[in-house]
């Protein structure tokens, strides 16, 4: 008999494929604005703050993935990955900041009314 602790680490293999594929399908397609080295780089050049942040994403949410699946994620594991990293994006969504990861500038003329 198959017990789950034999089929987890496949599982777990399949998924990464499967976000990967996902993400390189969206890469690939001419229609959406989606760049993969977006992921990695900043102003043309790779960032070490970009890799480090998506490789502690990977390594947390593997985390947060395995202990669940094997029953032993705690709620205070739980809180801290959410707060780690969904309260970011909610707070920034609250605050109507702009969904791209590039800063935008605006600038305002004024003019005068000639008497």
């Amino acid at each position: 008999m198959t017990t789950f602790d034999d089929i987890g680490g496949p599982i777990y293999a399949v998924l990464a494929l499967l976000v990967g594929w996902f993400l390189y399908r969206a890469h690939r397609d001419p229609a959406t604005s989606f760049d993969l080295k977006d992921l990695l780089m900043e102003n043309g050049r790779v960032s070490k703050i970009a890799v480090a942040f998506m490789v502690t994403l990977g390594t947390s949410s593997w985390y947060v993935v395995h202990e669940a699946l094997e029953k032993q994620l705690t709620d205070t594991g739980f809180g801290l990955y959410l707060a780690t990293w969904v309260a970011p994006i909610v707070a920034h969504i609250i605050k109507g900041g702009d969904s791209s990861s590039t800063t935008t500038t605006t600038t305002s003329h004024t003019t005068e009314a000639k008497s």
